[in-house]
């Protein structure tokens, strides 16, 4: 990786930081790793798939307990809810 590769992507953090902090706050109880569940699921469900755990921890390349543990707090939460497989 050269010089100038290296300060264009500290740039790019930089810039994505700064746009992050322009977005509004989450409402209370929201974390933004539920957003990313939900894009996650909307983007598959779109595509008729019916999504399970190991779907989304694939797709975003995160370990399954986790992705296990934070599916359950929205459920628990009312964001999503878990269907049986047929």
């Amino acid at each position: 990786m050269t010089i100038q590769t290296i300060k264009r992507m500290l740039d790019a953090c930089y810039q994505a930081k700064r746009i992050r902090e322009m977005l509004p706050a989450l409402p209370s109880g929201v974390t933004p790793s539920y957003i990313h569940f939900l894009d996650v699921i909307q983007i598959m469900e779109r595509q008729g798939v019916a999504v399970k755990i190991s779907d989304i921890s694939d797709y975003l390349n995160i370990p399954r307990p986790g992705v296990t543990r934070t599916v359950k707090e929205m459920e628990e939460k009312g964001y999503l809810r878990k269907a049986n497989a047929a």
